[in-house]
């Protein structure tokens, strides 16, 4: 669970406001902190910080009236400045700089990490994590375990999407995410930003002033939606892109309150996650290019599996969560207790959801492989 935040001013200086609404979201991290100053359109610095009180001191002494700023609890990787956001993707291969802050988990990390490095990107998060015994007279390293955040996974994967060279998301998981693209130089071209339904991203405009941030009073934005507002024109072009997941679809519905001849997404529980038919149709059709039924319903198995371990490993994600949150609650970071013990009902719920959602496809795949049809 992490904070992100990105707040322009006009004609007022932004830390102040970076402050107020970094306090209003706080225990969504308090255990890594990095941001980005810009003036003039340019990225003019790039800070990161282990301790809140480092953070604070220096983010109320800058001058920028735009600052993108991140802070985390710490899961893929602990809090080390290295290894905190903002993320920068540059690479040979691509025309521009990215500057990423992703609030999510990525479950797929260690295999877009292995596509990207096939390509010649090199993670500049990743760091050995060693095991080191002691005897009076020396040391004994008995193991090294190679580490790297997964947010940097989402970071690249976003950036050859946005320039065309990859034709959709790959990253799996919880995802909400701001980007500032860049020239070579640092001069910013467009702000991009979206989430999908399992993260939430909020924006907020006044007179003379834009926020995005993960929570607050605002507007919410639309899921599954990509954000892409250009810095000179402001013209924002918004398009629907699939961002953390791959729809998938399930078998027929007899009967849901008149949703006859209809059928329902995987994972997902509301009516408006039903679709048509000839809907489907195409889907599968696109992806397969025949319309094979045979082969149909070995990609619907395959599809429930793949969305089992998915859910496997959001629910060992979750719990990780949940085991820093307590230890957090343990040790009194935090100031408001109610408003703790919601964050820790919300995620109980959500544990609970994912453990549901295990049972229904468990089900459902014994229900297809029993039946001949």
């Amino acid at each position: 669970m992490c904070g992100i935040l990105y707040v322009k001013r006009d004609t007022a200086k932004a830390n102040k406001t970076v402050i107020k609404r970094y306090h209003k979201q706080r225990l969504r991290g308090i255990s890594g902190f990095g941001y980005i100053t810009i003036d003039k359109g340019k990225v003019s610095n790039l800070r990161r910080f282990e301790y809140e009180n480092d953070m604070v001191k220096a983010i109320k002494q800058e001058e920028s009236n735009e600052i993108l700023f991140h802070h985390r609890t710490p899961t893929s990787t602990p809090n080390i400045s290295e290894t905190n956001h903002p993320i920068l993707v540059e690479n040979e291969m691509l025309d521009k700089k990215y500057y990423v802050i992703h609030n999510g988990i990525i479950s797929n990390d260690l295999e877009l990490k292995k596509e990207h490095e096939e390509l010649g990107f090199k993670y500049t998060t990743e760091m050995s994590e060693e095991t080191v015994y002691k005897t009076i007279d020396r040391e004994i390293v008995s193991e090294s375990t190679v580490k790297f955040n997964d947010s940097e996974v989402f970071a690249i994967d976003l950036a050859l999407f946005l320039e065309g060279k990859s034709k959709k998301i790959k990253s799996k998981g919880s995802i909400a995410f701001i980007c500032l693209e860049t020239d070579k130089k640092d001069n910013i071209q467009k702000i991009h930003y979206g989430h999908n339904d399992k993260n939430p991203l909020v924006i907020e405009k006044s007179d003379g002033m834009l926020i995005l941030k993960s929570e607050g009073k605002g507007e919410d934005t639309e899921i599954d939606t990509l954000y892409s507002l250009n810095y000179t024109s402001n013209e924002l072009i918004e398009r629907e892109v699939n961002i953390g997941d791959d729809y998938r679809w399930s078998k027929p519905v007899d009967n849901y309150d008149g949703y006859n001849g209809k059928r329902k997404q995987i994972g997902f529980t509301g009516m408006d996650d039903y679709r048509d038919d000839d809907e489907i149709e195409k889907y599968y059709n696109d992806k397969y290019n025949n319309g094979d039924k045979a082969e149909f319903r070995t990609e619907y198995v395959d599809e429930l599996y793949e969305r089992y371990q998915e859910l496997e490993e959001s629910q060992i994600n979750i719990k990780a969560d949940l085991d820093v949150l307590k230890l957090q609650i343990e040790s009194g970071v935090y100031e408001d207790q109610e408003e703790a013990d919601e964050w820790l009902e919300e995620m109980n719920v959500e544990l609970e959801d994912v453990i549901d959602e295990m049972k229904d496809i468990n089900y459902r795949i014994v229900e297809r492989e029993s039946t001949k049809e």
